[in-house]
């Protein structure tokens, strides 16, 4: 066996380990090919860099993947110099290049398998959608490149025994089934030893998969003990989504307990769930339970559990209807390191007030998506004044009724001096509003601004446009009357 051979082979036999793949850069340095040696060692070196359990980590995944378009024109280091320094590195890693195909990586063609990915400098992951041909040609699949990954677009439970019976599923840390993937398969997977060594599972389920069974069948895999992130997601027809019960079933089970996010939108889940979810995870940093008929009970469940690692908590667009349970969650001294906090979608009066100015965690937060509420005086107020805003770098209220009243309230208690991103779309602001927000000293950290469909008029438009704390911005979007004013006084700002 030749030397590249030999380190190519180490590379596939420990995937895990980055030793090898630095050893195999410096023999490519040794033998002309340094371009492909340095994307290596840069591939590694990000990695390394980015792994971290933190709350900058939850600050970015947010900014990173769910609002990128919108954030293009920030400046992250102005409050932020370890974010800032975070996205510069991002930046940087992505205009790495270097193709890479099954063809020059040397992986064998099947019919119904694709390699795909680029992790730590090397194809990844396999997209199966023909599992007996992937069966056929796995060793020779596995000994071409470090694959961790499989994306399986189908699988009966008999491929599934199949997969384990050789040893394949010990080499998977990420697995992804789709809709077409039988329950069974995912039981009999669960079922062996081997399932302990994934670490990432992603469960679609679709109107052509029953939700119930699903469900059940990931239940009755006690293997799935090595599980950080699970992501349940439901497709499709409602009908097709898990019973409530059975979900909290799934979730109150001990082979989870050791998980660090969990994404459940659109199940069906309930408050029954919820309180499944605080009881057995105790690790969690991540928790997304967007799209679920969750209440104000469930809400206040999270409120008052104890979760010391729980970073970025969505529920958005759920049913929770309380703003007492609203205000304990912006609140909550039991959720210590929260940072993102998305509540938008749910249709509530507040929050409360005594919630919001009670003892709390203090200032953590550093996002939060409040909008489609029904803000009263005092919940408005009391929002302002809230400890746990005060580090705050992102604020939604859009669509949250809020009137000239409600916000000047609000900017007179809000101590936000590192506030980027605030979007006040479609409030009934009006010019009085428009003129508050004008003379908010802490207006001169925005770089972010939307005021879109608030009803400012011109004298509204005026104010903001002759504003003296509104130098940062780098992004305006607003509408109607005054428009104009707007657009001469911030130029290429304006949107």
């Amino acid at each position: 066996m030749s030397d590249r051979a030999a380190l190519l082979a180490a590379i596939c036999a420990h995937p895990d380990e980055d030793t090898p793949r630095l050893m195999y850069a410096d023999w490519l340095d040794e033998h002309g090919q340094s371009k492909r040696a340095a994307y290596i060692r840069a591939k590694v070196a990000y990695y390394r860099a980015s792994r971290d359990d933190s709350a900058l980590a939850a600050l970015y995944e947010f900014i990173a993947t769910e609002y990128e378009n919108r954030f293009e024109r920030i400046d992250w280091s102005a409050p932020d110099a370890d974010l800032g320094a975070r996205r510069a590195a991002r930046a940087v890693h992505d205009k790495l290049k270097f193709k890479m195909t099954d063809k020059s990586e040397g992986v064998p063609t099947v019919k119904g398998v694709r390699a795909a990915g680029d992790f730590r400098g090397f194809l990844d992951t396999l997209h199966v959608s023909g599992p007996a041909a992937f069966l056929r040609r796995a060793p020779a699949l596995f000994a071409a490149a470090p694959f961790t990954g499989a994306r399986f677009a189908r699988l009966t439970a008999e491929q599934a025994r199949d997969i384990a019976a050789a040893g394949h599923l010990a080499r998977f840390r990420e697995l992804i089934f789709d809709t077409d993937v039988e329950p069974e398969a995912i039981a009999v997977l669960g079922a062996h030893p081997d399932a302990a060594g994934v670490s990432e599972l992603d469960v679609q389920v679709a109107s052509t998969r029953d939700g119930t069974a699903t469900a059940e069948a990931l239940a009755r895999g006690k293997h799935w003990t090595g599980l950080r992130a699970l992501y349940f997601s439901g497709l499709g027809d409602i009908d097709a989504r898990p019973d409530a019960n059975v979900s909290a079933d799934l979730f109150a089970r001990p082979q989870f307990r050791g998980l660090h996010s969990l994404k459940a939108w659109g199940t069906g889940a309930d408050d029954d769930t919820v309180r499944a979810i605080v009881r057995n995870m105790p690790e969690l940093r991540v928790i997304d339970l967007a799209l679920n008929p969750i209440g104000g009970r469930g809400a206040a469940l999270i409120a008052a559990k104890k979760l010391p690692h729980l970073r970025a908590l969505d529920l958005s667009s759920c049913e929770i209807n309380d703003g007492k349970a609203v205000g304990a969650i912006v609140n909550s001294a039991n959720l210590p390191a929260l940072t993102v906090l998305r509540l938008d979608g749910n249709y509530f009066d507040g929050p409360a007030a005594k919630a919001l100015t009670g003892a709390g965690r203090g200032p953590g937060l550093r996002v939060l998506k409040i909008g489609s509420a029904h803000f009263t005086p005092a919940g408005a107020a009391a929002l302002g004044a809230c400890p746990a805003l005060r580090g705050l770098y992102y604020l939604s209220l859009e669509y949250s009724r809020l009137t000239a009243d409600h916000f000047t309230g609000f900017l007179k208690r809000a101590a936000l001096d590192r506030l980027t991103f605030l979007d006040l779309t479609g409030n009934d602001l009006g010019p009085t509003g428009a003129k508050a927000l004008a003379a908010w000293p802490g207006a001169s950290s925005l770089q972010w601004l939307d005021v879109s469909y608030c009803d400012l008029g011109i004298s509204g438009a005026k104010a903001l446009a002759e504003s003296p704390h509104l130098g940062n911005l780098r992004h305006l979007h607003s509408s109607g009357p005054g428009a104009g004013a707007l657009k001469a006084r911030f130029k290429r700002a304006f949107v």
